[in-house]
């Protein structure tokens, strides 16, 4: 069963301000019934999914009853929660349009930081990238070094990539069931160079694009630089939630969605 669509809030452009449903945060925490205090348990986990970056900034959070009914949980319970929320610096209030996260002075999202020690076994949270493969790349260098010498006459670079790749891309395509000739291939710098081609070509200031919370931090960044509104849906360990992407894409019919696809993403 699909939640009801929490009211819409806009700023004083008349613009939908972003705000997280109740489901949505209820699937994010754990059962007030397995702990206690239950109030401060849930204002911890809150917290800390701000400080992940699982639930952004400047977000409205479920009005109290709407989250107590998601959690099955009493009213009082929630209050509890947003009022320590807005003790300790994860929340505030603005008088008629409810709760909104925020983060207390001096923290930072763990997100831009390095975890685990020391630095040799750390994880940097600020690139997405695997190190390079050794062997693959030596052998790749050394059957392509001798055709190096047939681009020296030339410039070198062509805008839509060199002719040969983009015959041996558009074949590769072909081979798998999809027929595609070398004219419809353009070859890109990387995938944050497609992205960025992408959002200008599909998108316009303003516009609305639902992304994964967690998700690429540099595909969030070139979304925000294209002056998009970021939507975020929640992702668990299980994958995704079916319901509340749908419940989403009802809500606010966005222009484009960005999403990390795989195997095991949906979770119904």
């Amino acid at each position: 069963m699909v939640e009801p669509m929490p009211p819409k809030s806009t700023d004083r452009s008349g613009r939908a301000e972003p705000s997280l449903g109740s489901r949505q945060l209820a699937a994010l925490l754990p059962d007030p019934a397995g702990v206690r205090p239950a109030y401060r348990q849930l204002a911890q986990a809150i917290g800390g999914l701000i400080l992940d970056g699982r639930i952004g900034l400047h977000v409205r959070l479920p009005a109290e009853r709407e989250l107590a009914a998601a959690l099955h949980t009493s009213r009082t319970t929630v209050t509890a929660v947003y009022d320590l929320l807005r003790e300790s610096g994860y929340a505030h209030s603005r008088q008629g349009s409810g709760t909104w996260t925020a983060l207390p002075p001096g923290r930072t999202p763990r997100g831009v930081s390095r975890i685990l020690s020391p630095p040799d076994t750390a994880i940097d949270l600020a690139r997405a990238a695997p190190g390079l493969p050794e062997r693959t790349l030596g052998e790749a260098l050394g059957e392509i070094t001798p055709r190096l010498a047939e681009h020296l006459p030339t410039p070198g670079y062509h805008p839509y990539g060199l002719p040969e790749l983009r015959a041996a891309v558009a074949e590769r395509f072909t081979r798998r069931g999809l027929a595609t000739r070398p004219e419809q291939i353009l070859v890109t710098s990387g995938a944050q160079h497609a992205l960025t081609l992408i959002l200008g070509l599909l998108c316009a200031p303003g516009d609305r694009v639902v992304v994964e919370n967690p998700s690429y931090p540099n595909a969030l960044e070139a979304i925000r630089r294209a002056r998009l509104r970021t939507v975020s849906v929640p992702v668990t360990d299980a994958g995704w939630d079916i319901e509340i992407v749908e419940s989403t894409l009802r809500q606010v019919v966005p222009q484009l969605a960005y999403l990390v696809t795989g195997p095991s993403r949906s979770r119904k």
